[in-house]
């Protein structure tokens, strides 16, 4: 146990004949130790916060309302607490925490109607998106400069519902 105790210590020398045996009193410490622990690997998406991501018995996150961060390893302070800690120190550790990038969904695309040309190619007007987290500005850029072309399933004309999408 980690306390300070006091022994009686006697010294009793080889040659009794010319030296009296002594005793003292000796107070000893013995200090907690720091525990040796596994730091865990953990993975969380983007827009999640720390109190969403489940650690191992014994730690806690110091900031469970932050945010993991962006995507990328982002390093957070954890606790952790000994089952013991009558003998060992709680201790605070860095933790590498590989946080993931959410997919974005396209919700809906808008295209400019046009004439049956014999080609499968329009031009999207505008992109809506789902799945944007914590108001982040994201958008399609569309402008004149930087046009947006989608290609139909076929070159006939019609209506479509489905347009795959490619930057120019």
């Amino acid at each position: 146990d980690s306390n300070s105790t006091t022994y009686a210590v006697m010294f009793a020398p080889d040659d009794m004949t010319n030296y009296d045996y002594t005793q003292i009193r000796v107070s000893l410490t013995v200090n907690k130790a720091n525990p040796t622990i596994e730091i865990p690997s953990v993975n969380a998406d983007y827009g999640q916060t720390l109190q969403d991501i489940d650690l191992p018995d014994g730690w806690a996150w110091e900031e469970e309302s932050a945010s993991v961060g962006d995507a990328g390893t982002r390093r957070h302070n954890a606790i952790f607490t000994p089952e013991d800690t009558d003998n060992y120190n709680i201790v605070t550790r860095e933790i590498a925490v590989n946080v993931a990038q959410v997919t974005l969904k396209i919700l809906s695309v808008d295209a400019t109607d046009r004439v049956y040309d014999g080609t499968n190619q329009v031009n999207i007007t505008g992109v809506t998106l789902n799945g944007i987290l914590n108001a982040d500005d994201v958008a399609v850029e569309i402008s004149a400069n930087k046009p947006l072309i989608g290609t139909l399933e076929s070159t006939n004309a019609g209506s479509y519902t489905k347009v795959q999408l490619q930057a120019q």
